[in-house]
């Protein structure tokens, strides 16, 4: 008669150890889950960086490229700088020595205008060697804008990642 009375008692302590073992498992399960949710989210930041960083080199070779094509993708860089400026009567812009030489050549045969407004009474080009293909910078009487590129690119890199950080929960 003991194996009789010991048999709801051992499968009472079975069904104990099964709901424990069970417990245990989801628990398991659960932290397992939030690990892969933490890795998976970690890993897609880390790709938005790696696109970010692709999309900015990519985005200077083709600059790069289309200055060393024409003059234009210069004209706008340099205009660009010069409208971040503001007014001002005197406007030193620094080049690059083969971008100076190329907008030299712009400002001869269409004027000042070609890059600041008409109301400029005088636009001078420097030659720096300090500088890329590409970069600019512009003093004006009171401010200088750093028209580098890798400063620019920078700017957007810190424009996108703040519009990243708010669009996160």
């Amino acid at each position: 008669h003991r194996d009789l009375h010991s048999f709801p008692t051992r499968r009472s302590s079975d069904l104990a150890e099964a709901q424990k073992l069970a417990a245990q498992f989801t628990e398991r399960t659960a932290s397992t889950i939030e690990l892969l949710r933490a890795t998976a989210e970690r890993l897609a930041a880390e790709a938005r960086t790696d696109a970010l960083e692709i999309g900015f080199l990519v985005a200077r070779r083709i600059l790069e490229m289309e200055l060393s094509a024409s003059a234009e993708p210069l004209v706008n860089l340099v205009r660009s700088a010069v409208r971040r400026l503001g007014e001002s009567r005197r406007i030193v812009i620094h080049l690059s020595p083969p971008d100076a030489q190329a907008m030299n050549t712009i400002i001869e045969s269409r004027g000042p205008q070609a890059v600041a407004q008409a109301a400029i009474s005088r636009v001078e080009i420097v030659a720096d060697p300090s500088l890329g293909r590409g970069d600019c910078l512009v003093d004006g009487d009171l401010v200088t804008v750093d028209g580098r590129l890798n400063a620019r690119i920078e700017e957007l890199r810190r424009v996108l990642e703040a519009s990243g950080t708010e669009e996160s929960p």
